[in-house]
């Protein structure tokens, strides 16, 4: 998971195919490029794209480095 947070708000993505039994063909797929993506472009991108209202139980979760 990455979180961003904009305008006060926390946005976060998942990477699903780190989930266990997830069936991929589920998924539609596309090849992207972010090379040459501006600070203000890539924000208005999360903003518009990734899941808004996260709230992360810290106690609970599992981190590994």
């Amino acid at each position: 998971m990455a979180t961003s947070d904009i305008d006060g708000a926390r946005y976060a993505v998942v990477n699903v195919n780190t989930f266990d039994d997830f069936e991929r063909s589920r998924l539609t797929t596309e090849t992207v490029s972010f090379d040459g993506e501006g600070e203000a472009d890539r924000v208005t991108r999360r903003a518009a794209r990734w899941i808004g209202h996260v709230e992360i139980d810290y106690q609970d979760a599992a981190f590994v480095a």
